[in-house]
């Protein structure tokens, strides 16, 4: 069985292509990713991991405040939840644990939307939107939608209207749109962080200070939360190209440069390489967009926010708030 698990692990961790599932990322032991992880030559740096987990930590009483605070003006209306990757990952993984519930079948609600600004206007990004329910008609009626990303503008947001042939103005009546931090000339709503307890936002900030994306602890709540969403450890590259497989579409992912290097056998046949790309955590990045790919980070992360938000405590704690307004 012990070896079973560690195949399993492996196996993940070699997929290039798709970032886990919740499920598979709950699956895993901590252990088993760590041990894994250095059989395939990832560096690992746990004094550096420490401290990111430290920001984790730290982030995850704010971002179940804003979600909260989200959820009580769009929960009304049983919207779908779009959010864009990469940024919005941990975003994600929140509202599938807190889905976890079945209340108001919000698992079945929540979508991971591969996309980037480095995607081509291709005619076939349509056809990967419409698979997941995102439709020019849907922008026009039917039920809401409902974007989330990191900042600043909102430009996928537009960019996903006109792929899918919507060439209006956004948000309209059938599509809102949040992000963590926003420019003044964004009309998108910003993730509303204002409510919290000073020694959380203090905690956050001194956090943020002692770990690799110290540079980036400056500025409101929202400007450091968003920087730590940019620049946290990521399982793939960026999305860049809609590819057809097995019936779907699906967006394929740059290469990950660490095993292109190695030379490590995976899957990631048909992919580019971004030359900006970082696979080191103890990267101290002095751009708030720098690519950091290292699955064996991304995933201790994305499990340790699945299991806060999927905890039936934090659950019902949202929940309460929730029906309170």
């Amino acid at each position: 069985m012990k070896e079973s698990n560690n195949n399993k692990t492996r196996s993940i961790l070699l997929n290039t292509i798709n970032r886990p599932t919740p499920e598979e990322a709950l699956s895993l032991k901590e252990k088993d990713i760590i041990k894994t992880g250095n059989k395939i030559g990832y560096k690992f740096s746990h004094k550096i991991m420490n401290s990111i987990y430290d920001v984790h930590e730290a982030l995850m009483p704010i971002m179940e405040s804003g979600l909260i605070s989200m959820m009580k003006d769009t929960e009304k209306k049983n919207p779908d939840y779009y959010i864009f990757a990469r940024d919005g990952e941990l975003i994600y993984d929140a509202l599938w644990g807190i889905g976890q519930s079945k209340e108001k079948n919000l698992e079945k609600r929540v979508y991971y939307l591969k996309t980037s600004l480095g995607m081509n206007d291709d005619k076939n990004n349509s056809k990967y939107l419409n698979e997941i329910g995102i439709t020019k008609s849907r922008f026009k009626k039917g039920k809401e939608m409902i974007f989330i990303d990191s900042g600043f503008e909102g430009s996928l947001f537009h960019k996903v209207g006109k792929w899918t042939r919507y060439n209006k103005d956004l948000p309209n009546s059938r599509m809102d749109g949040y992000l963590v931090d926003t420019s003044k000339s964004s009309t998108f709503n910003i993730l509303n962080l204002h409510k919290l307890k000073l020694i959380e936002v203090e905690n956050m900030t001194k956090k943020m200070k002692e770990s690799p994306y110290m540079k980036h602890a400056n500025g409101t709540i929202n400007t450091i939360v968003c920087a730590f969403l940019q620049l946290m450890p990521k399982f793939t590259g960026r999305f860049v190209s809609t590819y057809y497989k097995n019936g779907y579409w699906d967006v394929m992912p740059e290469e990950n440069t660490f095993i292109r290097e190695n030379s490590i056998i995976s899957n990631n046949h048909n992919q580019r390489t971004n030359s900006n790309q970082y696979n080191l955590i103890e990267t101290i990045p002095y751009c708030i967009n720098a690519d950091i790919v290292n699955p064996v980070a991304s995933l201790l992360l994305q499990k340790k926010t699945l299991d806060y938000f999927s905890n039936p405590n934090t659950q019902d704690r949202i929940y309460d708030k929730i029906k309170k307004s």
